[in-house]
């Protein structure tokens, strides 16, 4: 087992793809879509397929350090931990600055 997940990693030290999952997290947050379905979440992140290892495991990584918890099967939610790791976050104000990301 990774020793990251054993313990809380400074905000610091996440790799890209865990913070850009974080970071799309709080925005969806931000927007009131919280907890968030792995497909918004994924889709919001960049992602296209929300099963492969490059979405999931940093996922993964992020529950196992404290700061996304899983409400439920598919349902994703972020913790105070990942909130005050990320700091404040602008969501997209329009749907055209959204799909432009």
């Amino acid at each position: 087992m990774d020793s990251r997940s054993e313990t809380r990693p400074p905000a610091g030290d996440l790799s890209g793809p865990e913070a850009k999952i974080l970071t799309s997290l709080a925005e969806l947050k931000a927007l009131g879509l919280h907890p968030a379905g792995k497909q918004q979440l994924g889709l919001m992140a960049g992602y296209t397929n929300v099963r492969s290892g490059g979405f999931s495991e940093p996922l993964g990584r992020l529950v196992s350090a404290g700061y996304v918890v899983s409400p439920r099967t598919g349902v994703v939610a972020i913790t105070e931990t990942g909130l005050a790791a990320v700091g404040p976050v602008e969501p997209p104000e329009t749907s055209v600055e959204l799909q432009d990301r």
